[in-house]
């Protein structure tokens, strides 16, 4: 006699991950685990779904979300789950909620209120005193930093309760703001690159996976490779990977130095070759930048020159690996409105209507355009990228 299940999905298109093609099955849950993919007339169920014209499929992997930062505020992960993700990879290009010891390092969604912690016009300072950043987080979110360790932050995760499950990487960014507070614009000593290996060791010990950096941000942009090694190492002792947003930009205030694309690959291989680590390059892109905006030709030849790095380092015996940013844009903010490109000014305004009747004032219009020509404002910066206005969708 067929065993009884708890769940049931009736006539669903089954992809099940393995490459093969998609293929018509039931499949049985019991005991929240799938125990029989095929036809399963004469299963009873305590549920049964009509997954008629539905397609089943293991749960996707985001490997580069940010969602550990807000998963205290968010346990229910609606955000992933609706898209079918159930594994989110958090703690990415170096940034990470813990450790803590006497900073806060913005990362992205402290945008909402960092004026709050301390008002800015054109650009923030991201390293700040926890206490102060605490303050703003009890006022507006009712939220409680009560953790110090890696550990900490990871039980306290686990005590609230996520509906996805989460792959913690410890960000690079946030242990050199712990120990070189906000003078960290510089290279680090050795004395302090020992206490990040000491905050490494902890957090690997207490469930990280790897190491992540985010060298197009500050503080891990002013970390030359030596130091990267040496951090890549110890996170190596513990099987761990190194997981890197690669040196494309530069440190994007005003019109930074801009680095040569294709080298922030090649670093990255390196890292991965003298640690003898696994690497995971985020969201890559083509290593060469072309002025003006070439055709697909070559656009495709810069793509697969830019590849063939990735390919000689794999032949070389580097486990290495990467992830693309499924947009056209290549980065991960959508602006509603193209008053957003104007932020600091909308800022200073109050409003956008006000905002709008300063416009009207033809000396503020030639400041606001003399502003960004000279190349002050990296919003839109001619300077940076003389195709910006191609890029305004």
């Amino acid at each position: 006699m067929p065993e009884h299940l708890d769940l049931i999905f009736k006539n669903g298109k089954v992809v099940d991950g393995t490459g093969q093609d998609m293929f018509q099955a039931d499949v049985g849950v019991k005991n929240e685990r799938i125990v029989k993919i095929g036809d399963l007339q004469g299963f009873s169920a305590d549920r049964i779904i009509d997954a008629s014209g539905m397609v089943l499929c293991p749960g996707f992997i985001d490997v580069h979300s940010h969602g550990e930062a807000t998963v205290m505020l968010f346990p229910g992960a609606e955000s992933a789950l609706g898209q079918g993700i159930t594994t989110i990879v958090g703690g990415n290009c170096g940034f990470s909620p813990a450790p803590l010891g006497d900073y806060w390092l913005m990362a992205f969604w402290e945008f909402d209120f960092w004026d709050e912690v301390e008002p800015y016009t054109f650009y923030e300072e991201q390293i700040k005193p926890l206490e102060k950043v605490k303050e703003v987080l009890k006022k507006n979110f009712g939220f409680e930093v009560d953790w110090k360790t890696f550990g900490e932050f990871l039980t306290r995760i686990e005590a609230k309760g996520t509906a996805a499950n989460i792959v913690p990487l410890l960000g690079h960014g946030q242990i050199r703001a712990q120990v070189m507070g906000p003078d960290s614009s510089r290279e680090a000593t050795a004395e302090e690159i020992a206490a990040m290996k000491d905050y490494i060791h902890e957090a690997m010990k207490n469930g990280a996976f790897g190491m992540s950096t985010g060298l197009d941000y500050a503080p891990g942009a002013y970390a030359n490779t030596e130091e990267l090694i040496d951090l890549a190492k110890v996170v190596k002792e513990y099987d761990g990977i190194y997981v890197t947003h690669w040196r494309r930009t530069g440190v994007r205030r005003g019109t930074p130095k801009r680095p040569k694309k294709i080298e922030g690959i090649i670093e990255a291989v390196e890292i991965g070759k003298k640690a003898d680590i696994k690497v995971q390059i985020s969201h890559i892109t083509s290593g060469y930048e072309i002025y003006p905006e070439p055709p697909a030709s070559v656009q495709r030849a810069a793509a697969l020159a830019t590849l063939e790095v990735v390919d000689q380092a794999i032949n070389d015996g580097v486990e290495v690996v990467f992830d693309v940013i499924p947009n056209t844009s290549g980065g991960i903010g959508v602006a509603p409105y193209l008053v957003t490109a104007f932020s600091p000014w909308v800022r200073q305004a109050g409003s956008i209507e006000q905002f709008i009747t300063n416009l009207k004032a033809k000396d503020y219009r030639a400041y606001i355009r003399e502003f960004i020509s000279d190349g002050k404002w990296y919003g839109i910066n001619p300077k940076v990228n003389s195709d910006w206005d191609r890029q305004i969708i």
